[in-house]
Formats: C-alpha cells, structure tokens, sequence
C-alpha cells in the first residue's frame, strides 16, 4: 500500500464515520428447560432447543451477538449479507422473553461502501446498550473472531431511553485489529483493542503497535489509554514495524479497578524461526502460556482463539482447544499451568468452533460446535458445557441433529424434514440463569442436502 492509498483509507473511513455519524438517533419501539448432562467424549441426545425462532430476513448472516437487560428485555445484533451487497448489521429486540420481536433495525445505516465486522453488545449498569463493531474496506471476510488482517475504525451506537444514539468511532487512528466489549463490576463499559502499526513509509501491518483502553458511558468516550506497546520500537529504523509480533483473537475481562486482563494469540514475525503461543495480560504484565513449533499445529487456536473469563469465585479460567492432544480437546487451562478438560472428541470428531458467554454474576458457559462421529447420524451441533463452582459439566446437544435426522425418514411434515448446523453463537443469562442463546445456523434438508442460507434464530433453554 503507498502513502496515498494509506491516506485514501484513512480518509475514507473518517467520511464513512461522518455519514454515519450524520444519520438522525433511531426511535425503537419495543413490541411486546432442564439439562441432563452425559458423559465427556460419549454426547446422546439429552435436551435441546424445543423451539427456534428465526430473527434475520436475508437468510445470509454470519456474526451475532446477544444481551440482557436488567428489565429482562433481550437485544439482539447480527449481520447479514445482501445480494451483490456488503454486510450490514441489524438489530431486534424482545421484551417478553423471545416470544415477540421489534422489526429489524439497521445500525449500519445501509452504507453500501463499507462492511460491518463482528459485532458485540453489552449493557452497563445504568440500562444502557452498547452495539460495537468495525467497519471494513472490503468485506465482512476481513475481521473475524480472531481479528482482521488489518486494522480497521471501531465504532459504536448506544441505545438510551428508548433511542439509539449516531454512529461514533472509539479509537484515535482507525487500526484496530482485535478488541473486546466488557462491562466491569461497577456497571462502567470499556472497549480494548489492539492496533496495527503503520510503517515510516506508510505501509499497514498486521504487528502489533500497542494495545489501548477506553471506558464509554453512553454517548461519552473516554480519554484513549495505552497499556502496552511491545518492543521492539526504533522509529528511526523504517523496517522497525515489521519486527514487531502479531497478536490476534483479544479474549478478556475489565476488573473492578477498571484494569483489562486478556489472553490472545502472538505470533511473531518470522514463524519459521520462533514459536506460536497463546499470551495472558494479568493487568501488568504479559506471560507466555503455551506454544506451539509451527503454524500448523497452531490452526485451532489461530481460528478459534482462546477465551478468558473469571469465575463466580474470582478465578480466571482459559479456554482453548488444543490440537496437540491425541484427540481435538477443548481445554480449560490455568494461569498457573494446569488445566481441565472440558471436552474430549470422540475419534474422528471435530470441533469447528466455540464461544464463552458470561454472566453479570460470574456464570459462564462454554458454547461449542461439534460433529459426534460416534453417533448413528454425525452432524454438526452446538453444545454447551456450564461452568458451576469452578467445575464445567458434562456439555448437552442443544440442536438435538440426531433425533431430527432421524425423523426425516419417517416423516412427511416439512418441520421433520430439517435440522441445524450451526457456525457461530452468542448467548446472555437472564436473571433467572436461563441461558438464552442467538445462533446463526445452515438449515439442512432431508437427505441431507444443504440450503447453503445462513440464518439467525433465537432460543432459550
């Protein structure tokens, strides 16, 4: 990229940030399970989702996200991808516990220009909804789970007295990679992020510069506080930014003392060299975890980064899925070194993805997509293990895929003739700790024969 093409791109997402900034603040009106664990490695059919109700329209969605409310109503966000169009990202909600649902919204303004990466929502202590996401160049492909390939403005929209506010951008510099959305015990918001470097000839880069911290509080943001710029940092040197490592897939939590603690993927310039590994920020300092020879070996935390939460008894927990063990293995590792396993595949299974959803409590749960091939019809389900006095439970199929194959043999009725498969999840405990969940999901029909049509559904157990 030249000096040019680099200001062109900051520029325009200044305009982008301008017009969506100029766009008038929203109205919305609002319209009106048991578990039974099995055994580790070993899932039958224990409990599922009864009823899924589908919220997207262009039955092409990606990323979703979920939050409650401390009057019990549900916000939903998610994206979707328009025919011949870039990804925009909608919004609904439920105050009558998911059996009804405002209309779509658009938070994106229908910017046809720009793509919505993933997006994340929290509510703080006062009520207020915070939406936060990044807008991207190209399309929605460059951000991810694990962040973008290179940075990009992030912005956000917060929903306030029945209204939601203009578009604001969060970061100075417009290059954030990865970032996190939290909510500290105080009920204050913060975002977290770290950004790309940009070389003395103007070139991006996908190496770390810093990483940064800003609390919001409503449509206010708050001074922009760096917390960490890994070295090496010679500006005299114009090859300096290309020595400096990579990090990805920002997982983490903000204390009561407004400290961000993280864990992330770092892999440092010359991969042929040095080792992968998975990094935790304790609110000080940065410590090595785990590593990984090469790149191959370090694909399933590369895609399904690690997950940091803290637990109802004040101790971090680290998910990660480990693919140095004989079979793929979800990991619940220790900042001392020891770990638990959460889920062990049987041969031949696999683990595509996973999310942590936490609760304003200290609840969490782990949710996880799994194909059993172990099972008499192998599909791809999503699961959740509960984390409960520092022990995670044996996960439970939430999607039931078994049964429903099943039925499509014997069955006629066109519900009979379906089941899920899920590529990514969100969900939100509710005050009550029923976990509600957001899913977006590949219906398949019978004979197994895919509709290739993404859509988002709601649940709750």
């Amino acid at each position: 990229m030249s000096k040019s093409t680099a200001w062109f791109s900051q520029a325009a997402a200044v305009l982008i940030i301008s017009l969506l900034s100029a766009c008038p603040e929203t109205s919305l009106p609002l319209q009106p399970s048991t578990e039974n664990p099995t055994q580790t490695g070993t899932e039958t059919t224990a409990t599922h989702l009864a009823s899924l109700v589908e919220l997207s329209e262009l039955d092409n969605s990606r990323y979703a996200a979920t939050a409650i409310d401390a009057a019990g109503t549900i916000h939903a966000l998610f994206t979707e991808l328009p025919s011949g169009g870039k990804s925009t990202l909608f919004y609904r909600a439920s105050a009558d516990g998911g059996n009804t649902w405002s209309e779509n919204l658009n938070l994106s303004q229908d910017d046809r220009s720009h793509a919505v990466g993933v997006p994340h929502l929290a509510v703080d202590g006062q009520g207020r909804v915070y939406a936060v996401w990044k807008i991207m160049e190209e399309s929605d492909t460059q951000d991810s789970i694990r962040g973008g390939a290179y940075g990009a403005p992030l912005v956000y929209r917060v929903l306030e007295n029945g209204r939601w506010s203009a578009a604001q951008r969060i970061d100075s510099k417009g290059l954030v990679r990865s970032w996190f959305l939290a909510v500290d015990p105080t009920g204050q918001a913060h975002a977290v992020w770290v950004e790309n470097g940009v070389a003395s000839d103007g070139y991006k880069t996908i190496a770390a510069a810093r990483f940064a911290q800003a609390e919001l509080t409503g449509t206010s943001i708050g001074a922009e506080r760096e917390l960490y710029a890994p070295g090496p940092s010679n500006p005299a040197d114009p090859g300096y930014i290309w020595r400096l490592p990579n990090y990805g897939g920002l997982r983490g939590y903000v204390d009561a003392q407004g400290k961000a603690h993280w864990t992330a993927y770092k892999i440092p310039t010359d991969q042929s060299e040095d080792e992968s590994v998975i990094v935790h920020w304790d609110g000080a300092q940065e410590r090595e975890l785990k590593s990984y020879v090469n790149y191959a070996s370090f694909v399933g935390p590369y895609y399904n980064p690690p997950e940091l939460l803290l637990d109802d008894q004040g101790r971090e927990h680290i998910l990660l899925q480990d693919v140095k063990a004989p079979r793929q293995t979800l990991r619940d590792l220790q900042p001392d070194g020891s770990f638990e396993t959460v889920y062990a595949t049987s041969p031949q299974s696999e683990i595509r993805s996973f999310q942590v959803v936490h609760g304003p409590a200290g609840e969490a749960a782990a949710l996880m997509t799994i194909k059993d091939a172990s099972a008499d019809n192998p599909a791809f389900g999503l699961y959740v293990s509960r984390l409960q006095n520092g022990t995670w439970s044996a996960p439970v199929d939430l999607t039931d895929n078994a049964v429903r194959i099943l039925r499509q043999a014997d069955s006629t009725a066109a519900d009979g003739m379906r089941f899920f498969e899920p590529f990514y999840a969100s969900g939100a405990f509710d005050a009550q700790g029923r976990l509600n969940l957001v899913m977006v999901a590949n219906e398949v029909g019978i004979n197994r024969v895919p509709y290739y049509t993404p859509k988002v559904f709601f649940g709750r157990l």
